[in-house]
């Protein structure tokens, strides 16, 4: 209902039209072809993201496909907080689209480097399958799609680039990135970076107990492990005693805490990889004096 007060451009179309005009679309061009009973609407959000809406008319109530489209150009990482911006506005939007796939539509979630070989007769309002039954058909043995349409989540600005085999990004990640504070210095660029190594997805506001009420912003508990928020001396001074109390409150319970710049990914993936117990390192041989007695 909101899309039109959004300058969403519709335009009604045959079924037999709406192929090449999905493209034209997501390209930001004017769809246009035979009038007929689906809309189909373009349009651009907030962050300049642009989505792409059909509304089956054959169908009542109508079926919707969402289709979104983001930019992964190469060069597009420079403009850091714009691409940034846009990465999470497709998150947000793939999150949101994914529950049309149970009312007789579609979602898809794109990027540039994929468009020219998603094969939009796969979508169910072109006469397809649909998206998902296309993927199932692949993975089962059946009729092979012509494409897979869902892409891996690309990589934000920061994140490593992978060899032979992409790490798999948890999707709970999203919520936790979604709320992180974009103002604390490094925190939302090393949540990024460490979704993209596959890294398990923390808890977010972990308080250490209720008596002190001290938090990290991002925390593995069976790792004693996580990321603090930056020290906020009071006006005029160079100190945190509260920073400083928390910082040592952690240390005393087995934690090491450190604020987003002071981790780097890598470090903290290897740290959450490894449990404090394995640090200590158990000596199984027995130690005998020259009488074959153990030795204390």
């Amino acid at each position: 209902a909101g899309f039109m007060g959004a300058g969403a451009r519709p335009s009604a179309l045959t079924p037999d039209a709406l192929g090449g005009q999905i493209t034209a679309a997501l390209r930001g061009e004017t769809p246009a072809g035979p009038r007929g009973p689906v809309q189909l609407f373009s349009v651009t959000d907030r962050s300049g993201l642009p989505l792409v809406f059909a509304a089956d008319g054959r169908a009542r109530p109508p079926a919707w496909t969402g289709l979104v489209l983001l930019d992964d150009a190469p060069g597009v990482h420079a403009r850091e907080e714009e691409h940034k911006r846009r990465w999470r506005a497709w998150l947000y939007w793939s999150n949101l689209l994914q529950f049309l796939d149970t009312g007789g539509g579609d979602a898809v979630q794109l990027t540039t480097g994929r468009l020219d070989g998603f094969p939009v007769e796969t979508l169910a309002v072109t006469g397809g399958s649909g998206v998902l039954q296309s993927v199932h058909l692949t993975l089962t043995g059946g009729t092979p799609a012509p494409a897979r349409t869902a892409p891996s989540v690309p990589a934000a600005a920061g994140a490593p680039t992978t060899g032979d085999t992409a790490p798999v990004r948890d999707a709970a990640w999203d919520r936790v990135v979604e709320y992180l504070d974009p103002d604390e210095p490094g925190l939302l660029a090393l949540a990024e970076a460490l979704a993209a190594r596959g890294v398990p997805v923390p808890r977010d506001g972990y308080e250490l107990d209720a008596h002190t009420g001290w938090q990290a912003e991002l925390a593995w508990p069976d790792a004693r492990v996580g990321v603090v928020r930056t020290p906020s001396p009071p006006e005029g001074e160079d100190f945190d005693p509260e920073a400083a109390d928390r910082d040592r409150d952690f240390a005393a319970a087995g934690w090491e805490v450190r604020t987003a710049e002071h981790w780097t990914a890598d470090d903290l993936a290897e740290r959450i990889g490894r449990h404090p117990s394995d640090d200590t390192i158990t000596d199984t041989k027995d130690t005998k004096d020259s009488g074959g007695n153990d030795q204390p």
